[in-house]
């Protein structure tokens, strides 16, 4: 929905305010999605996995909140970018993400084991994030 509004907005600084908004309300509500999930993943586990399962509850658990750092701190400005005319950026930070992603696997699974996996991914999607709006910031009021 917004994503049109953001492409037909001329003024940066109404973009990078109607974005901030945007970004607030996104992490709010997948914030009480996450916890939900998490909450109802022991459950949902037992039910359709049965009791054998249990153990992955606590990984469950991490994932939630590792893809609740992406929707709620990457998704805004790498979906808002190409709306404002800038995509070449979005390849170039998805292909260092991927390298950055898999060295840093490699290393926290050999670690931390099967925890490194959701170590990792939580630490590039913060990164990258922040990134992202830093960049998208820039390109709305300095550009």
């Amino acid at each position: 929905y917004y994503f049109t509004i953001i492409a037909k907005a001329s003024d940066g600084k109404e973009v990078w305010n109607i974005s901030k908004k945007v970004g607030m309300m996104t992490a709010g509500v997948i914030g009480i999605i996450t916890v939900a999930g998490a909450v109802l993943s022991p459950y949902i586990i037992r039910i359709v996995y049965g009791s054998r399962y249990e153990d992955a509850t606590a990984l469950s658990t991490v994932f939630w909140i590792v893809y609740a750092l992406n929707a709620g701190i990457r998704m805004v400005p790498m979906n808002f970018l190409p709306a404002i005319g800038v995509a070449k950026f979005n390849a170039i930070m998805a292909a260092i993400s991927c390298g950055v992603h898999l060295i840093i696997t490699y290393f926290a699974i050999s670690q931390f084991g099967i925890w490194g996996a959701g170590i990792a991914t939580g630490f590039v999607y913060v990164v990258s994030g922040v990134v992202y709006w830093v960049y998208y910031r820039k390109k709305c009021l300095y550009d």
